[in-house]
């Protein structure tokens, strides 16, 4: 009787030990999607829905002849500016690989580009040239929104890829402990 509860004992302290351990990886994993991916998408998100927004008031403001209108969009175009350089500069710390801060240094520049080409649409529209402000937009600065958008999405799919690869890792483990040692228990009585 004393050994069949020692077993026991023994079995339980180990399951115990493997369950801690599991929870320890499950930690581990939710601290890092957490700290990287989550927070990463949820920038990127904010980044292009700010500069999607963007492109839309601009192309307001280009075809608006109203200069109150004009200058509600301005006030609309310069806070969305904004938000967009704040989610780009707050998601600079979260680009932790070496994939991820390549495709961050390539998509900075070309915010920038987009961002000081919008300026330039902006005056030829405010000075009411509106055709050569349209005309500027479409030959140039159309292809760098595209990259733009392109390069967003993509920073948006590498957070995802590192995010979805993580919670199998414990839950396979956990899975694997709790069939070996249902075994051995088994086994025992």
């Amino acid at each position: 009787m004393g050994f069949l509860s020692g077993g026991l004992i023994a079995v339980f302290a180990l399951a115990s030990a493997v369950s801690l351990h599991s929870l320890a990886v499950l930690n581990d994993a939710t601290q890092l999607i957490t700290t990287d991916p989550l927070p990463g998408m949820a920038l990127m998100s904010r980044a292009e829905g700010a500069i999607l927004e963007l492109r839309g008031d601009t192309w307001r403001h280009v075809s608006a002849a109203d200069p109150a209108e004009k200058a509600e969009m301005e006030k609309s175009i310069a806070t969305l500016t904004t938000e967009a350089e704040t989610a780009l500069l707050a998601y600079a710390p979260t680009a932790l690989s070496d994939d991820d801060r390549a495709l961050f240094g390539k998509l900075k520049p070309v915010w920038a580009r987009y961002r000081d080409g919008l300026q330039t649409v902006l005056q030829l529209s405010r000075e009411n040239r509106n055709a050569e402000a349209h005309t500027l937009y479409v030959s140039g600065l159309a292809q760098t929104f595209s990259d733009l958008r392109q390069l967003l999405v993509a920073e948006g799919d590498i957070n995802r890829q590192y995010a979805l690869p993580l919670p199998p890792a414990p839950h396979a483990s956990v899975e694997w402990s709790s069939f070996r040692y249902s075994k051995t228990v088994h086994i025992l009585p």
